[in-house]
Parts: C-alpha cells; sequence; structure tokens
C-alpha cells in the first residue's frame, strides 16, 4: 500500500496577481524569494496577459512558486480572490506584480500579527521608486492605529492594497467584490475595518512603482466616480446622509495641504459639525470608546484651522471640542517619523 506524503502548509502565502508586466513580474517575485521569513509560498495569478508574463513566471523552478492563468480576463478582484483561494498559508501577503517586497517585510508583518490575535490585517508605508527601480525619495505614509484608521477609511484607502498582509481566514469571509471596479480594495478594507482591528506599521516595507502604464485620465475620474459611491454608502452606514456639496467638502478636508486650499470661516463651521458627526457616527463601533477616532478628528481640525492662517480660525479651534488631543496626536506623528528616519 502506498502513502501519500503531506506537503507542511505555509505559514504566508503572497499572491501576486498579473496582468501584462513581463518587464517587472520578475523582479516582485525575486522580491519575495529574497525575503528575510522563508516559511512562504508564492502564488501568481495571470489574468489572461497578452504579453510573456505567464512565462515569465514559468521559468522560475522554485518550488515554493505556484502559478495559474485565467483564459479570459476576469480583472483585479477576481484574480486576487482566486489567488486567496489558492492560499495555502495562514497568512496572505498581497503584493502587486510591479513592485518589489524590501527583505523584513514578511517577518515584521508576521511578527505583528501573531503579537497581535485581533488584528484581521497590516499593512505599511511604502517608499516609491521609477519605472527602472530609481528611488525618488518620497514615501507613502498612512494612519498607523485601528482607530485612525477607522476615521481615515472614509476620505481615502489608508493600508496600501500591495503592502497588506492578512489573515487568510478574514479575506476568504470578506472576499473583494468586483462591483467597484477600480476601488475593491478600499471597500474590502472598510468591511473589516467595520468588525475587526486593522492596522500598519510606520516604516516602509515596500517599493512601489510608478510608471505609465498604470493610470489615464479617463481612469483618474472614473476612480474619482467609484470613490464618491464608495464613501457615500459607507457614511451611510454610520448615520450620515452625505449630500453632493458634503461629499465636495468632505475630501476637500482630507486634502487641504496636497490640494493647495486655503479654508475659510464658512468651510471652518461646516467641517467643526461634519468631523463631530463623523466622531459620534463610528463612536459605537469603538473598543476604546471612540478616543482613538476621536484624536484622530482633531489632528485634522487642527491643520485645517492652521490652514486657514487667521486669528478667527485660532479662536474657533480653542473653544472646539475637537482640539482635545489634536497637539498630543500632531507630537505623534512627528516623533513616528522620526523615528522611521533614524532606521538605518
Amino acid at each position: 500500500m502506498g502513502f501519500v506524503r503531506s506537503v507542511p502548509r505555509p505559514r504566508v502565502s503572497v499572491v501576486i496577481p498579473v496582468y501584462n508586466r513581463e518587464r517587472y513580474v520578475g523582479a516582485a517575485i525575486e522580491s519575495v524569494l529574497r525575503q528575510r521569513f522563508d516559511d512562504l509560498e508564492i502564488v501568481v495569478v495571470d489574468d489572461a496577459s497578452t504579453d510573456a508574463s505567464y512565462h515569465v513566471v514559468k521559468e522560475y523552478r522554485d518550488p515554493r512558486i505556484r502559478a495559474v492563468r485565467h483564459d479570459h480576463n476576469r480583472g483585479i478582484a477576481g484574480a486576487r480572490n482566486h489567488g486567496v483561494a489558492l492560499a495555502r498559508g495562514e497568512y496572505v501577503a498581497m503584493l502587486d506584480s510591479d513592485d518589489v517586497a524590501l527583505p523584513d517585510r514578511l517577518a515584521a508583518q508576521v511578527r505583528f500579527l501573531d503579537r497581535h490575535e485581533d488584528c484581521a490585517l497590516v499593512g505599511s508605508w511604502a517608499a516609491q521608486i521609477g519605472s527602472e527601480g530609481q528611488r525618488s525619495g518620497k514615501i507613502k505614509r498612512r494612519p498607523v492605529s485601528s482607530e485612525a484608521l477607522r476615521l481615515w477609511l472614509l476620505f481615502r484607502c489608508s493600508v496600501l492594497q500591495y503592502t497588506m498582509t492578512a489573515r487568510r481566514s478574514v479575506l476568504r469571509r470578506f472576499p473583494y467584490r468586483d462591483r467597484y471596479e477600480i476601488c475593491d480594495d478600499h471597500d474590502l478594507l472598510l468591511r473589516i475595518a467595520g468588525r475587526h482591528p486593522i492596522a500598519n506599521l510606520p516604516r516602509p516595507l515596500v517599493l512601489h512603482r510608478e510608471h505609465g502604464a498604470q493610470i489615464t485620465r479617463e481612469r483618474a475620474a472614473a476612480t474619482e466616480l467609484e470613490k464618491r459611491e464608495l464613501v457615500r454608502s459607507a457614511l451611510a452606514e454610520i448615520g450620515i446622509d452625505a449630500g453632493d456639496d458634503d461629499l465636495v467638502r468632505h475630501f476637500d478636508l482630507a486634502h487641504l495641504s496636497s490640494w493647495g486650499l486655503r479654508p475659510n470661516a464658512a468651510f471652518l463651521a461646516w467641517a467643526e459639525r461634519w468631523l463631530d458627526a463623523l466622531v459620534e457616527g463610528l463612536r459605537p463601533g469603538a473598543s476604546d470608546g471612540g478616543v482613538g477616532v476621536a484624536r484622530a478628528a482633531s489632528a485634522i481640525w487642527l491643520r485645517a484651522c492652521w490652514r486657514a492662517r487667521d486669528l478667527g480660525a485660532l479662536r474657533r479651534f480653542r473653544r472646539s471640542r475637537l482640539r482635545r488631543g489634536a497637539f498630543r496626536e500632531a507630537l505623534r506623528a512627528v516623533e513616528i517619523r522620526r523615528h522611521t528616519a533614524a532606521r538605518p
């Protein structure tokens, strides 16, 4: 009688969806093979590429690499879900086929998830590189704590998809939905964060490649429309009925500095009421009674009043209950950046 030898399950399955990335997918795979954490497998899902992407993947002979190819294009949500379905690891790490994982990525994120058993997933910051791999010096930073992320997810996708490592059991309960063709990752994060703590590690663990093939003006416009629909729905779930004008100001509030906006008195009056409403809407589901959400809102409020650059705005800030914790949160953000910059 013969015996079938069981194959040990890896701790981590790294899922790499691929569509027409023959130029970059090899670098993505090699960055995973160079990890300082080696209890892993790589699941590559080629979504019916029309170039040589799949052939590049098949040239690798490492037994930890498993590759499948779709006979028709299913879209990014379908490719990611197929990768999760094939994953055997306790944790599933996502990596885009044109990005590069830094050597400590998996070790750091596995260590965090092992220590925080209630946390569903963890992302990280990312360093930006150009099409040829050159460093730009830019760092994509995102909020760190679970409560701050619950607030910031109402404004933007605050866990970078290509840095995310999640529990496989969670991703199978919360699959990607093709209802949002472009913002499927933001949709996923909002659904998970409504039920489980999530986090970011405040250091770059992935090199994110920026290149011309990624987005067109037409796709940027479609992204904006999807984001508005998604955020409007998320606001409704916490009891906030957002009109079109509210949504415009909502996104302005999160991008005052980057968009070069200077709020006037009317905007600040709206922002104070709006942030209060966001805090109250998120408070019932907060594990800390809403303290973390309130602190994150206070930091946004401080930036808005500071951007106004007048005494009336500063007086409004001092009178508002949103001022509580604002400076502490701002100093904490500065300390995190300083600590990250000091890393070798």
